[in-house]
């Protein structure tokens, strides 16, 4: 009896112990490749987020390389200032230095560098190269004279094919520290930047670690990682590199490979457990720690999706800001030249192409704004079946004669809330991805109608307004789809697109308290559905009157800190005949407020010291009733405003800012 239910006993024990090992070997599988996954994820995301800062550290220095300042022989004065302006909206730049091509610095921005004019380069390998390949260089990391780290980048001054001297920023790592801190690593994990010698740019939680050299086997470790794209064992970590894009630089992830033995042993207490009870309880168990380690991939991925989306609009919405500035006194030059051309057609059309361009950039410029959810929406009511009727001309003469465009409003009328031509320039967009989805002909079909929700996927429950946009294009593999929504990716040829279609819908719709959802089969086409909350018909309300043309006499105090910013403004008002009183700060025009006595305030929005808003209030306060119009590069729906004071985003034509001075003047009088 005894050896019946001994062998009874094997015969139940054996085979449950082959599965609970088996159990614990997929759990094992799985939990590493979870982790090798996440290491991978979190080094990518980080080398994109020190790409795009180096990207714009090339793109600023380039700038300055190309400024009137070094066209022939160096104008000294006029490079200290620029450089000076830079270094103060720049604040982790250290200094910025002109040196010939032997590498001796000839001016130092804001004073010599180590107290020692025309000194050398500290670091002199990449202004070698700078001079050898005539292209803007990164540095490697270096100890500079003060014993604190830094890098240079670089930008070779050109006159026509010669090199004739080098532009050098010098960096503080701690803007690729910040970087780092986005990208958020769990507990116990590192990230580090290394440079091209192997030394440490940034880490981690460790940010004194900049400038130092790490050991040998780390850095053959990190290369090895980089070149092969898998993870790989140094010493007792384990890690995963991945090159930063447009350099030499190598970013990595790190973690202690004692996390690795973790599913290992949780295996063998699983395997304990089932031992000493029945198989269906080794089973249960196996299905409770896979949905475990499933719902904890799934958060991981919704996390770094959300994280990615988060840094990515924040960049976005930055670079949008600073080309609006740069872009108003470009349109208000352009502007006035094309006034005075009227009666020279061939210099005109040179001007008007000019001014096309601009204006160009300015739409590029909004479509950034709405991924990064910084554009101010003009949201009203509007009927989509005039509007898509209205539209469907221009989507099919976008999309050519080789692709038939339906539309299809399931309810008429169809009332959605939404900036009317914002939502225009969406779909027209989406429109355009579908026609290069179908090189050889296709249909796009447009369908309006009303939807209810379910919570999730950046959507509440309740009744929605839904634009689909249903194509028979070539469709998207998974992986294409995850990124199909950000700013700059495209997977056609270099020219062809910027990549903000699809980013510009998802931020309009999510601004407009809707959201953006994709679907699409590799083969089978694409499906693009833009939920947006309803609206309700609007009520009649009475013409009001137009507004009286103000007089060529209206007195204008026009505020901003921007040098050329001010003086195309200015001259843009004076050429319509008003009369200007300018002033560089908030306080300057305080103390001009009480000598000019203007008809009307015109101030920036974003000054130091005391912003526009700021001088808004104290003006009123000086002169009750004075009119107020902001200029600003990005709206922002908490500011704070006077009473009947306007706003105007920057960029604007000089029509548009005359028009809004004479409203603003007119209601006062």
């Amino acid at each position: 009896m005894q050896r019946l239910l001994g062998l009874f006993f094997l015969s139940v024990l054996i085979p449950t112990l082959l599965a609970a090992a088996l159990v614990a070997a997929l759990f094992l599988h799985q939990e590493r490749q979870s982790l090798s996954r996440q290491a991978a994820d979190l080094a990518q995301f980080s080398a994109a987020l020190v790409g795009r800062e180096l990207v714009a550290d090339r793109r600023a220095v380039q700038m300055i390389a190309r400024s009137p300042t070094l066209e022939t022989t160096i104008d000294e004065t006029r490079f200290r200032m620029l450089g000076a302006r830079f270094l103060t909206d720049e604040p982790l730049w250290r200094a910025v230095s002109v040196s010939d091509p032997a590498g001796v610095r000839l001016i130092d921005v804001p004073r010599p560098i180590a107290g020692r004019p025309r000194g050398r380069v500290v670091e002199a390998a990449s202004h070698e190269r700078t001079v050898r390949t005539a292209r803007p260089q990164v540095g490697s990391i270096a100890m500079g004279p003060s014993g604190r780290p830094a890098f240079a980048v670089r930008a070779p001054v050109l006159h026509g094919r010669e090199v004739r001297y080098v532009v050098s920023i010098v960096v503080d790592p701690v803007a690729m520290g910040r970087l780092l801190n986005l990208a958020k690593a769990p507990a116990g994990w590192t990230v580090t930047v290394l440079d091209d010698s192997g030394r440490i740019v940034t880490r981690s939680e460790a940010p004194q670690a900049a400038g130092h050299p790490t050991d040998r086997a780390f850095v053959a470790a990190a290369q090895a990682a980089s070149r092969t794209g898998k993870l790989v064992q140094a010493g007792d970590l384990s890690i995963v590199a991945r090159p930063v894009e447009g350099g030499s630089w190598t970013v990595v992830t790190a973690f202690p490979s004692r996390i690795y033995a973790r599913p290992m042993t949780q295996g063998l207490v699983v395997l304990a457990l089932v031992a000493t009870s029945t198989l269906l309880v080794a089973v249960l168990l196996a299905r409770l720690a896979r949905r475990e380690l499933t719902a904890q991939r799934a958060q991981l991925t919704r996390d770094l999706a959300a994280q990615r989306l988060e840094a990515l609009g924040q960049m976005t919405g930055g670079v949008a800001h600073d080309f609006n500035n740069l872009l108003t006194p470009i349109i208000a030059g352009l502007d006035i030249l094309s006034g005075r051309l009227r009666g020279e057609p061939r210099n005109a059309k040179l001007v008007d192409a000019a001014l096309e361009s601009a204006e160009r950039a300015k739409g590029l410029m909004q479509r950034l704004l709405s991924f990064a959810r910084r554009q101010d929406l003009a949201a009203q009511d509007v009927d989509l079946a005039p509007l898509l009727e209205g539209l469907k001309p221009l989507l099919q003469q976008s999309v050519g004669g080789a692709v038939r465009v339906d539309v299809e409003v399931r309810q008429a009328p169809l009332f959605v809330r939404i900036d009317p031509a914002q939502l225009e320039l969406a779909i027209l967009n989406l429109a355009i991805n579908a026609r290069d989805a179908m090189p050889d002909g296709g249909g796009l079909t447009v369908i309006a109608e009303t939807a209810r929700a379910r919570s999730g996927g950046g959507l509440k429950a309740g009744p929605y307004v839904r634009i689909g946009l249903v194509d028979t294009g070539a469709g998207m593999d998974e992986a294409t789809l995850r990124r199909a929504a950000e700013p700059f990716f495209t997977t056609k040829p270099v020219g062809k697109g910027t990549g903000l279609g699809l980013s510009m819908a998802h931020g309009l719709a999510a601004q407009s308290g809707g959201a953006l959802t994709l679907k699409s089969t590799l083969g089978q086409g694409t499906t693009v559905r833009i939920w947006l909350p309803p609206g309700a018909p609007p009520v009649a309300a009475p013409e009001a009157a137009l507004a009286p043309v103000v007089a060529p006499d209206v007195k204008v105090l026009l505020v901003d800190d921007d040098a050329v910013v001010l003086a195309a403004t200015a001259a843009s008002l004076e050429e319509r005949g008003f009369i200007l009183t300018t002033a560089g700060s908030s306080e300057e025009a305080l103390g001009a407020l009480a000598r000019a006595r203007p008809d009307v305030l015109v101030t920036d929005l974003a000054m130091p010291n005391r912003d526009g808003a700021d001088l808004a209030w104290s003006a009123r306060a000086a002169q009750p009733g004075l009119p107020i119009l902001v200029l600003t590069g990005f709206a922002r729906p908490e500011l704070q405003l006077p009473a009947g004071a306007e706003v105007l985003e920057k960029p604007f034509r000089g029509d548009d800012l005359a028009s809004k001075i004479a409203a603003l003047v007119s209601l006062a009088t």
